[in-house]
């Protein structure tokens, strides 16, 4: 009876530490794009992932996509233009 008392403590604990660090990441991709928001509005250049390009290159557009996703915490839509920017960019030269 003990055991299993402290196994459902332990399995409390552990949830109510994963939903706060579920949290805490959901807040920072927030800030992330907040962040992302502000420097287009100063008209400052996103960084240039070169995971992204390099992924462009090889005609990898989706995985380009996802990769800016994870990489700078996009939504799908911010980035799908990212992408779409760095293959414009990437054309002219």
């Amino acid at each position: 009876m003990g055991v299993l008392f402290i196994a459902m403590f332990l399995l409390g604990i552990g949830l109510l530490f994963y939903s706060k660090l579920a949290m805490i990441e959901e807040r920072v991709k927030r800030q992330d794009r907040l962040l992302e928001r502000l420097l287009k509005h100063m008209e400052i250049e996103t960084p240039v992932s070169e995971e992204v390009l390099a992924l462009l290159r090889k005609g990898k557009e989706v995985q380009a996509v996802k990769e800016a996703r994870e990489r700078f915490g996009l939504s799908l839509l911010e980035a799908k233009q990212y992408v779409d920017q760095l293959k414009d960019k990437a054309s002219k030269y």
